[in-house]
């Protein structure tokens, strides 16, 4: 499972980090200009990492993902950097030399924020693997741990003794259990998006979960008679005990585990690191096709390349790995509209029979040369034009994004009369602050299952690459607050909102059943709604 992107992006902000270059005229006491660097800058509601390589000259920000940025007009005099940059608005930055930091300010307009940096010590190329692990958990606890807020007291000292027990067992564990170990560790968090990547090859079967098991819903060409199979068994292993295995290296609610633990079920070297089966490269599986039981080994594929768990319910959406021949037709034209048209982040549709506007929203973010700006006003023109009995709000499949694209929309929507609200696990992080504002109207009915993070969960941070694994560790540090029912760990929150809960009032899970027949069990229940409604 990939999990998904961080819930939203600071270039609504227009915060910047500028690199500095090396000062010629920096006196002999001080540390010399020269390597990488680390930063914090604390605003209210979150801090902010950069690290700046000064021989390269190339900064990167936490917050916008590996992409370096390249500072503009510098001057160095008398120890003191000064830096601008363009973001659509200038941006100035002074840094200064202070001992063994470099100190300054950003300022843009009428905002100024101090900023600190510290020179970030030469890592040795490692004598051999178990200095390479070494060198690598030291980075989790001397840089991801101080820059996570999601652990509690007791998961942070768990956490802790957790790495030091493992950086006492390198010599006698296999890179891939480390690697499992590590994740564990990570996800005692508790929190869904503080995460360790483990990306595995997968054998070419895509499993789903639904209310009675788990079935497969797309295979390659040679396993093409499992399609529409009940998987039920993985190296011996019954599937929800090997589903709980794989659930202890996933962070947060119950839901959100197993649902991502559906994905690492085709994850042999996964599977072997759990102790669950042997061979890294391939796995038995047990399936009851009707009567019919079948064992069979399948080899993952060379690709590791990520996926989101729902892609695997979209007929039309290609595979890597060439696992495309699906339960359901893939053609647009025969598939219901929750599962046509995938890439589009943002679709609509007008139900006359039922006098039902239907807006689907997969992704919090732009499609590409369709701006969702322009979207957005033809949506709310048609509302306006055809006064519709209700208004129908998809966002079952929203992993997140940038809530900001949005949210001006979803609180226009938030007002209408009849509002229906789709939501499931999938829907998380930028998905759930919507699902969050639409909840703020009371009337809105809610249709599905939770999402799957909680109320209150901590997102934004960043990802921090290990040296050596190059496993990706991603930190959280904005907490968001949508109930106050319960106290907000911060008393400045990222993002706050009152939606009370999100559970559903009509709680369904579709069968698989449902699934291979095309049905919408949930666009069904909301027509059937709005008939009782209207007989009422």
């Amino acid at each position: 499972m990939k999990v998904l992107p961080a819930c939203t992006r600071v270039a609504a902000l227009s915060l910047v980090w500028l690199a500095a270059m090396p000062d010629a005229t920096a006196q002999a006491t001080d540390p010399p200009l020269e390597g990488k660097w680390e930063g914090e800058w604390n605003p209210q509601t979150r801090p902010y990492f950069v690290q700046v390589d000064l021989d390269a000259r190339r900064v990167w920000i936490d917050a916008f993902g590996v992409k370096p940025i390249t500072p503009k007009g510098w001057t160095s005099e008398a120890g003191t950097i000064r830096f601008y940059f363009d973001v659509g608005r200038r941006v100035d930055v002074t840094l200064h030399v202070e001992g063994d930091e470099l100190k300054g300010t950003i300022s843009s307009k009428d905002r100024s924020a101090p900023i600190t940096m510290k020179r970030l010590p030469v890592l040795q190329k490692p004598r051999d693997r178990i200095e390479a692990w070494q060198q690598d958990l030291d980075v989790l606890l001397e840089r991801f741990l101080p820059r996570d807020r999601s652990f509690s007291s007791q998961g942070r000292a768990e956490f802790q003794a957790g790495i030091a027990n493992l950086r006492a067992q390198i010599a006698n564990l296999p890179d891939d259990i480390i690697a499992v170990r590590v994740a564990q560790a990570v996800a005692l968090s508790n929190n869904a998006h503080t995460r360790l990547s483990l990306g595995r090859p997968r054998v070419r079967i895509r499993p789903a979960r639904f209310s009675d098991g788990v079935f497969i819903v797309k295979a390659d060409a040679r396993n093409t008679d499992l399609l529409g199979c009940r998987l039920e068994s993985v190296a011996g292993r019954e599937v929800d005990e090997a589903g709980t295995a794989i659930g202890t290296t996933i962070s947060g609610p119950a839901r959100w585990k197993r649902y991502g633990a559906t994905y690492g079920l085709t994850q042999p070297a996964l599977l072997a690191a759990l102790g669950i089966g042997k061979d890294a490269t391939s796995a038995e599986y047990g399936f009851k096709c009707g009567k019919r039981r079948v064992v069979r080994q399948l080899t993952a594929s060379a690709s590791s390349k990520p996926s989101d768990s729902w892609w695997d319910l979209m007929p039309t959406w290609p595979d890597v790995d060439g696992a495309d021949r699906s339960v359901l037709p893939a053609d647009d034209a025969k598939l219901p509209d929750y599962l046509r048209r995938p890439r589009r982040a943002y679709i609509s549709k007008y139900f006359a029979a039922n006098r039902a506007l239907y807006f689907r929203y997969n992704r919090s973010g732009e499609d590409e040369g369709h701006p969702f700006a322009d979207f957005a006003a033809r949506l709310l023109a048609e509302i306006d034009a055809r006064h519709p009995a209700a208004v129908i709000v998809d966002l079952r499949f929203n992993g997140g994004g940038n809530f900001f694209v949005a949210y001006d929309l979803m609180e226009k929507l938030r007002t209408r009369p009849r509002l229906f609200v789709i939501t499931s696990v999938v829907t998380y992080s930028a998905g759930i602050t919507h699902a969050a504002q639409l909840r703020e109207n009371r009337d809105a009915v809610f249709v599905g299952a939770e999402p799957g993070d909680d109320l209150i969960f901590w997102a934004e941070g960043g990802d921090l690459e290990l040296p050596n694994s190059h496993l990706s560790a991603h930190y959280s540090n904005g907490v968001h607050c949508y109930t106050k029912a319960t106290t907000c760990p911060e008393a400045t929150p990222f993002k706050a909102l009152d939606s009370g809960s999100l559970a559903p009032q009509i709680a369904l899970e579709p069968s698989f059943a449902d699934y291979a027949s095309g049905r919408d069990t949930a666009l069904t229940a909301v027509f059937t709604a709005l008939s009782a409604g209207a007989q009422r």
